[in-house]
């Protein structure tokens, strides 16, 4: 357990996409980090568990006898943590149900606003923009009470 409390968690899902992406740059894709970030968590890797993981054969990262032993393990733990975490679901643009009030202080951008709000229109129709010119005599007020978004253009 001493070794487990040391350990970065990260790195394991590092070593799991290692191991199906064989491959370090589309590793590093997958996961939004760069191929020097995962070279660097490989090494760490290869220090605690006092093996090379992968070996590069044929262009490809080649895991060791020691990475295939592994890995069953690891793929299901991860597995068994990411089905306690709750899901990230995003609705899609076209179920939003908002209202935003959009005040600016220059009417002449109006131009701009018609087109934005041409675009929630088609993406997004149950998002509603309302668009004023109003002189705010308390602008930080209506931002805390109200949807309000404050353009000083």
């Amino acid at each position: 357990m001493n070794n487990f409390r040391a350990s970065d968690l990260k790195l394991l899902v590092v070593f799991s996409v290692l191991m199906n992406e064989q491959n370090l740059t589309r590793a590093g894709e997958g996961l939004g980090m760069t191929q020097s970030a995962i070279s660097h968590a490989l090494k760490r890797l290869r220090s605690l568990y006092n093996d090379p993981l992968f070996e590069r054969k044929a262009g490809k990262m080649e895991p060791t006898a020691k990475a295939r032993n592994v890995f069953p393990l690891i793929d299901q733990a991860l597995q068994d943590i990411d089905s306690t975490l709750p899901s990230k679901e995003v609705l899609p643009p076209e179920k939003l149900k908002l209202e935003y009030r959009i005040n600016i202080t220059n009417p002449y951008n109006a131009v701009y606003l018609q087109k934005l709000g041409e675009h929630f229109y088609q993406k997004a129709p149950g998002v509603t923009l309302t668009i004023t010119s109003d002189v705010l005599s308390e602008p930080v007020q209506s931002l805390k009470k109200e949807s309000t978004i404050l353009i000083l253009i």
